[in-house]
């Protein structure tokens, strides 16, 4: 595919345009990403993690090293913040989230990652935190019900056909659902290798039919569960390899056009394959950089209704959208 060099400077208005329109480029005005105001927000974003869209259409960004939620539009103009800007752990605030998603009514559920209970010697319980489609806090949920009780660092949330959530609780290597209330209904899995087990899932995310892929990252594969629980079938990643996948792999399923996408943040790519794995094609060059036609950490993933694919690129601090 040909890469084009798009670049959309938000809070300046500047469009800048070299070859064909393949890519464009969402960033703060600031090359840094992150950088404080005196006395005022962050300017741009820090580490963006996962993706989602708001029920209006707008991009819902997890800022996640500013603490944050930013609300975008499409085309890159900063709506909102949802957050304090730095570390909170009282509602509605967060601590490095992770992943974010929308169910059809427009409620948010959010991972907040890294939050922490005193409890805990300070390390990442983390918990699950739901918005109403007017940004509004709803609830969260910090206890699975089931051994062990506590989540341990999850890190990406989907909502299935039916507005169930589930939650990839990382540290726990297992896949918690909850009710779209967030009354806890089942956890799957425990730490392994075979069907139903998982080595620190990361990404998840739900197609039309309510089955859910899950990044089973250490196990180099994503593994599909149905929509009752049961395990529906699995492929490998074959860009993963030992050593390579201690980055965040994402995932998004575009069910209207048959495809999975998957982030490869250490190898700077992003992976289509089939539903069902059996055809596979890579995108970038594989390397590090801050152009256009390259990938810096490629993390956050999620298909807009066209096809657009919008993929956070961590380590440039911006947003990149890709037009196969």
């Amino acid at each position: 595919m040909q890469l084009n060099k798009t670049y959309l400077f938000v809070g300046i208005g500047l469009l800048a345009m070299a070859g064909a329109t393949a890519w464009l480029v969402l960033k703060a005005p600031n090359k840094n990403g992150g950088a404080a105001k005196p006395g005022g927000e962050p300017v741009g974003l820090a580490k963006p993690r996962a993706l989602a869209f708001a029920k209006d259409g707008d991009l819902i960004v997890v800022d996640s090293k500013n603490n944050r939620l930013e609300i975008r539009t499409t085309a890159g103009a900063v709506v909102k913040h949802i957050g304090k800007g730095d570390v909170g752990n009282g509602k509605g605030e967060f601590h490095e989230p992770c992943g974010v998603a929308v169910d059809k009514d427009g409620n948010i559920f959010v991972a907040d990652t890294f939050h922490t209970l005193a409890a805990n010697n300070g390390l990442p319980w983390g918990r699950l935190e739901k918005f109403d489609s007017s940004y509004n806090y709803v609830a969260e949920v910090q206890k699975s019900e089931t051994g062990p009780p506590d989540f341990f660092g999850p890190r990406a949330v989907a909502v299935d056909n039916l507005g169930r959530v589930w939650l990839s609780d990382t540290g726990n290597s297992r896949i918690l659902v909850f009710d779209n209330n967030l009354k806890f209904l089942k956890a799957i899995g425990t730490r392994g290798n075979k069907e139903l087990q998982f080595q620190e899932p990361f990404g998840i995310a739900s197609d039309a039919d309510g089955n859910i892929y899950v990044a089973d990252r250490l196990n180099f594969r994503i593994q599909v569960i149905a929509s009752d629980f049961t395990f529906l079938r699995q492929f490998k990643v074959d860009a993963w390899e030992i050593g390579q996948i201690n980055q965040e792999p994402y995932v998004a399923v575009d069910s209207r056009r048959h495809f999975v996408w998957v982030t490869d943040p250490t190898k700077n790519k992003v992976h289509r394959y089939s539903l069902k794995g059996g055809e596979h094609k890579a995108f970038d060059k594989g390397f590090a950089g801050s152009a256009a036609a390259s990938f810096n950490l490629p993390t956050g993933v999620a298909v807009a209704g066209d096809g657009t694919v919008y993929i956070t690129d961590s380590g440039s601090g911006r947003v990149l959208t890709l037009k196969p």
